[in-house]
């Protein structure tokens, strides 16, 4: 009996004896379950209780090693660790015990992280901050593995606070297994700053942010709910509708956004196999873009767009629309594109609606950058159209500008019903003009403008322009034109010009024939003069009918003038020959000489005339401007334009 009692004794101690010893070999268990890049520094343990272990302190040292791409953890392989279960080895062991570590230490060279962790029983928690070398900012790190469920909250200062969760499952498939990765990751990131081949940064004061090629936000929001499937070496990522991203501020070289908003608008499928993407359209929009251009801010943008992935090409169209401050209607411009994401090379086509005018609402000084020009559109409408390329390095566009029934203005001077395009060229920022216009007014009523013409940089040049006035046809070529300084010299030709027609703006005379010739013009600082021009009539002449009155006392002083008026009253000319000068002061100067005879007269014999005539060009062309109707609010226009 008391061999039996010592053997009892004997047995008990030294299973007391293995129980609190216990804590002697817990390192090389934890040391068997650690990665083969993390080593044991040390463990301060208390003896283990009936269902629970509390380590005070498990320090750590992880080295860093380097990924090859060969290397990289497969979505297979991170799925296999969810499925088994990364604390199945150790819940074997210990299926009874809940571990608990109060201060956890985790050192990587000079980064050192503390935190705490508990584990057991198919549950595994951590808690792990430390400061970031890169950003000298906290990092803390919740984790959670429940019933092999992944979820997290990761936080970076004031930076970055995330939440992910992962769930695998396994589901048969057509006969086969399928393999999936429930996942859901919610973000927000502030003071977001994106250099040019530089990887994201964050916290970046903007004092600090030189680099001109360069995207920054002051925060930016990501919000996506998926699920990746394998099968082989076959992935399928799923996403489902209104996973999104947000950008606050988002401003770059050029360009700044208030907000920026990209959402996909249906559930979209990425799928890699045999090297074949597929992705479901995403829709994003960004209210009052705002560009600026050569120091100048272009008005407020809406940009909406959809865009899909397929083998490496992105695809969609993009909608751009504005509201010009003074402009009734809202200007749509559709952008259908293409993008080949691994060359950088894209192009794309632009389509517009129709843009009306009026004569109550600017456009031009409104939405080009430095308009210069006192000129603007006041009727009928305008449409877009053209090509978009572009490279990693450059970009390219030709867009062509259809011109409907337009009038406008330039100065005082009115262009009614023009039609015919403009092509604008970027970058060269050249604009090449063929245009029409049914009429003309500039006092005098001009029609059948055609017009060729180039503008680069703000300059213009004039390749030839021709119109149709008193019946005949005036036309120039080869003028360049600065806005702030219009300054040229051209010769403008006339042709079948109808004498009754030009005499018809003069009272008290009339006649008929056709004239041709030419108006050697020179313009400097906005001066216009003109020296030696030069007016023909085209034989075999015509007839000159003066029929004002000449007061009696003139023709008392000079009784020739009598017989001057006389002929004149009915004078078949056969040479009309005019020499034609214009002075800074607006002074017309004709030196006229007429050959021919009034067949009315006795003894009608041919007559020489040599007259020299002074027209004050100015007073004529107001006194024929106030005979124009436009309405009042054109008048304010035209005016407000040339201050």
């Amino acid at each position: 009996m008391r061999r039996l009692f010592f053997l009892f004794a004997f047995a008990l101690s030294t299973l007391m004896a293995f129980w609190y010893s216990t804590p002697l070999w817990l390192p090389h268990t934890i040391s068997a379950l650690l990665p083969d890049n993390t080593t044991l520094i040390s463990v301060d343990a208390d003896v283990p209780r009936r269902n629970s272990w509390t380590i005070h302190t498990l320090h750590l040292s992880v080295t860093a090693t380097e990924t090859t791409p060969s290397a990289a953890t497969q979505p297979t392989e991170i799925y296999d660790l969810l499925r088994r279960g990364p604390l199945d080895d150790l819940n074997a062991l210990l299926a009874r015990y809940q571990i608990t570590i109060q201060r956890l230490i985790v050192t990587q060279g000079d980064t050192r992280w503390l935190g705490s962790a508990q584990f057991g029983k198919g549950r595994f928690t951590t808690h792990l901050s430390g400061e970031l070398d890169s950003h000298s900012t906290l990092l803390s790190a919740d984790i959670n593995l429940d019933t092999r469920n992944l979820d997290g909250e990761i936080s970076i200062g004031d930076q970055i606070q995330m939440k992910v969760s992962i769930k695998p499952s396994t589901s048969t498939l057509d006969g086969g297994l399928e393999s999936r990765l429930e996942f859901s990751l919610d973000a927000a990131i502030t003071d977001l700053w994106i250099e040019d081949g530089q990887p994201m940064q964050f916290g970046v004061p903007a004092s600090n942010r030189n680099a001109p090629e360069s995207v920054s936000a002051t925060s930016a929001e990501l919000q996506i709910q998926g699920a990746l499937s394998f099968e082989q070496q076959s992935y399928t990522l799923t996403l489902d509708q209104n996973s999104h991203g947000l950008a606050q501020n988002l401003s770059g070289s050029g360009f700044t956004i208030p907000r920026f908003r990209a959402a996909l608008r249906a559930p979209a499928t990425l799928t890699l196999s045999d090297q074949e993407l597929l992705l479901a359209p995403l829709r994003f929009t960004s209210n009052n873009l705002q560009i600026s251009y050569d120091g100048t801010e272009l008005p407020r943008f809406r940009v909406t767009g959809d865009v899909s992935l397929h083998n490496n090409i992105a695809s969609g169209t993009v909608h751009v629309a504005s509201r010009v401050s003074e402009l009734s209607e809202q200007i749509t411009i559709s952008v259908p594109f293409s993008h080949q994401i691994d060359t950088g090379v894209g192009r794309g086509t632009v389509h517009s609606q129709a843009i009306r005018f009026s004569e109550q609402q600017r456009f031009l000084p409104s939405i080009i950058p430095n308009w210069r020009w006192p000129a603007d559109l006041i009727a009928g409408s305008i449409s877009l159209s053209g090509q978009l390329h572009w490279t990693r390095s450059d970009s390219a566009a030709k867009i062509n500008v259809k011109l409907n029934k337009l009038d406008s203005f330039y100065r005082e001077i009115l262009f009614r019903g023009v039609d015919g395009t403009a092509m604008l060229d970027w970058p060269a920022a050249r604009i090449a003009v063929e245009m029409s216009a049914e009429q003309l007014q500039a006092g005098m009523e001009m029609s059948n403008l055609e017009l060729s013409a180039s503008f680069v940089n703000g300059n213009a040049h004039i390749k030839t322009a021709q119109l149709v006035l008193f019946d005949g046809i005036l036309s120039t070529s080869n003028i360049n034109l600065d806005p702030q300084s219009i300054e040229f010299e051209s010769l403008i030709k006339l042709r079948g010009i109808e004498l009754g027609e030009l005499l018809g703006i003069e009272k008290g005379i009339e006649g008929s024939g056709i004239i041709d010739g030419q108006l050697p013009v020179q313009v400097i600082d906005r001066t216009v003069t003109i020296n030696d021009g030069e007016l023909v009539a085209r034989k075999p002449g015509g007839v000159i009918r003066y029929t004002g009155t000449v007061p009696e006392a003139v023709i008392r002083s000079s009784p020739e003038l009598q017989i001057a008026v006389d002929a004149l009253k009915n004078f078949h000319y056969k040479v009309l020959d005019i020499r034609a000068s214009y002075a800074e002061n607006g002074k017309m100067m004709l030196a006229v000489r007429l050959e021919g005879r009034n067949p009315e007269m006795k003894n009608s014999r041919p007559v020489n005339f040599n007259l020299n005539v002074t027209e004050d060009i100015p007073s004529l062309i107001n006194s024929l401007m106030l005979t124009r109707e436009i309405s009042d609010g054109l008048q304010q226009r035209i005016e407000q334009s040339q201050r």
